[in-house]
């Protein structure tokens, strides 16, 4: 398995005194396609994303590259990618892997 990764979420709430309804945003976000890779017999980690959730609840993604407008209310969803394991998890000791679970670095 690979390694931790985190997700941020970021919700617009509204105009500033200077600015109007909407907000703007760029994004360059890689390993979208092509998570990172394991070393030495590890797994490859999770790839990125990133995606809008609307007013309504909808959710759509949203291009890797490039700007974009996003109405009040609107939520980013942005998870990073996690990195490439290493070496092989089956031989990792066991009392080591379940002390990672506890500590929830890890999950089933």
């Amino acid at each position: 398995m690979g390694g931790a990764a985190t997700g941020e979420d970021v919700v617009y709430v509204g105009p500033g005194p200077s600015s109007g309804p909407d907000a703007r945003a760029a994004v360059c976000l890689e390993r979208t396609k092509s998570p990172p890779f394991g070393v030495c017999g590890g797994e490859a980690g999770a790839p990125a994303s990133i995606a809008l959730k609307l007013p309504d609840g909808s959710v759509r993604k949203l291009l890797t590259k490039g700007g974009s407008t996003r109405p009040a209310g609107s939520q980013i969803l942005l998870e990073v990618p996690g990195a490439g394991g290493y070496g092989d998890a089956d031989e990792r000791d066991l009392e080591a892997t379940a002390q990672d679970l506890l500590d929830g670095y890890i999950s089933c």
